[in-house]
């Protein structure tokens, strides 16, 4: 008897490590044509709400299960989405984010509602 949960332990115990087979990707993304790194940059499993945000120097560390290949979604506020889809675990990946456009419309919250009240021409200027 002392076998038998000697070994059922055994199982649980290998049976646990084998699923928490987790691996760690981590990088840095920097802004494409200054080179400055982006702080507090989203980083997302795509199809997921899973996700880091980076760090002062534009770092993150995002643990995955890489069983298959997986997409990370990354945003910042005044870029370009990025996807990187990642097949193994890395510890240097250097992601360069690319500046886009703004949404150029005003949005209000009325009687609990958000409506889209106009679209600007132009970009808001100091």
């Amino acid at each position: 008897m002392k076998k038998v949960f000697t070994l059922l332990f055994l199982f649980i115990l290998i049976s646990s490590f084998a699923i928490a087979q987790g691996q760690t990707v981590s990088g840095v993304i920097k802004d494409k044509k200054s080179g400055e790194t982006l702080i507090s940059a989203s980083v997302i499993i795509k199809g997921t709400s899973n996700g880091v945000q980076t760090d002062i120097d534009g770092k993150f560390s995002i643990e995955l299960d890489l069983t298959e290949p997986k997409t990370l979604v990354i945003t910042y506020l005044g870029y370009q989405n990025n996807e990187i889809v990642v097949e193994k675990a890395t510890s240097n990946l250097a992601i360069d984010m690319e500046k886009g456009e703004l949404d150029r419309k005003l949005w209000f919250l009325d009687h609990g509602f958000l409506k889209r009240y106009w679209s600007l021409p132009l970009p808001f200027k100091r």
